[in-house]
């Protein structure tokens, strides 16, 4: 079933859009859908809902198809995206050895400019040596870029990612670039890693997204598949859709618990075990 319908997916005369309706809303699947063990599809809408509100089993990590009750757990659940995308773009060489992660962000910035040769990208992550690590992969990659790391040259390499044509990416730590710096000069924002506070991602998207700000706010996500930076992604969208309707401040709304982190370290040993 599942094969059929990816078979459909990869139809050139279709875009690579997948004509099937999902079950439960009866919209089309289109270019993403989510594909559980027995075989059926649904659309991430109708998943994300079903994972929120009616999972099953041990610590709630499991959910019933609605369409046979076979029994998915919810990191067995399969995610379809589907994009057309040129040649020229898929074979877009990265120099140097590098790790997956890196050379996938090396790639976006590359396919960036590639698309739009004028477009500005923030780069945030976390830890300054990941950071380091992407600087030494765009420098294997001849492309300029500016770095903020601490209060040394701080305006100096802001204003030459600003101002300079030649420079289109700029490197930020999160505790630093996602406070107070007004960037509408960027168009395109890239979170190497998940974050654990919505508000600091929030924050950090803010930079270019806010007033003053006349084009479109592109957001690129990097996460490794089947690791705990997945299963973090999935539970940070349950934080964020349960805080959604309440009264609490974007500021306010609590990061995961310590019951949250319990649960995804005691995955991760299971799955060592």
């Amino acid at each position: 079933l599942y094969l059929n319908n990816l078979e459909k997916s990869q139809d050139k005369t279709t875009g690579g859009v997948n004509p099937e309706p999902c079950p439960i809303c009866a919209r089309q699947l289109g270019k993403q859908w989510a594909v559980l063990t027995c075989g059926h599809c649904f659309c991430n809408e109708c998943i994300a809902i079903i994972i929120e509100q009616y999972s099953v089993g041990t610590r709630r990590s499991s959910i019933k198809c609605a369409i046979c009750r076979q029994t998915t757990s919810h990191k067995e659940i399969s995610y379809v995206f589907t994009a057309e995308t040129t040649n020229q773009e898929d074979d877009m060489p990265v120099k140097g050895s590098h790790s997956t992660k890196v050379e996938a962000v090396v790639r976006t910035l590359k396919k960036i400019q590639f698309k739009d040769p004028g477009a500005k990208a923030l780069v945030f992550s976390t830890w300054q040596d990941v950071l380091d690590i992407i600087a030494k992969a765009l420098q294997d990659n001849n492309m300029d870029f500016a770095q903020i790391n601490g209060i040394h040259k701080f305006q100096e390499n802001l204003s030459a990612f600003k101002y300079d044509p030649k420079i289109n990416i700029l490197l930020l730590p999160l505790h630093t670039g996602s406070n107070g710096l007004n960037i509408i000069e960027a168009t395109q924002v890239l979170l190497v890693e998940p974050i654990l506070n919505p508000a600091h991602e929030l924050q950090a998207i803010g930079r270019v997204h806010r007033i003053g700000q006349t084009k479109p706010t592109i957001v690129h996500r990097f996460l490794i598949k089947a690791t705990i930076e997945e299963r973090m992604q999935t539970m940070m969208k349950t934080v964020e859709r349960s805080h959604s309707n309440s009264s609490l401040k974007q500021s306010e709304v609590s990061v995961l618990t310590v019951a949250d982190l319990a649960d995804l370290f005691s995955e991760e040993t299971e799955e060592l075990e």
